[in-house]
């Protein structure tokens, strides 16, 4: 999802509601905090279910790519 996607789909939403992540084990989470990181499609990823899509780079990499990452507030 693209920033702008996310502004579209949240522009048809109550602005009052609660954003929440999921939590560490289960339950939810409110958004502690928004930041950059830089990341690679998740080569070692196959057969993983509990791995994601994408796993964390370096700026300097050529390939990586720079995304927003809602963090919750367990870990």
């Amino acid at each position: 999802m693209t920033v702008k996607e996310l502004i579209h789909k949240l522009s048809t939403k109550d602005p009052s509601m609660r954003v929440v992540v999921q939590g560490y084990e289960c339950g939810f989470d409110e958004c502690d905090e928004i930041r950059f990181v830089y990341m690679t499609p998740n080569s070692k990823k196959e057969g993983k279910q509990w791995e994601g899509e994408f796993e964390e780079s370096h700026h300097s990499n050529k390939e990586a790519e720079t995304a927003l990452c809602f963090i919750r507030k367990s870990y």
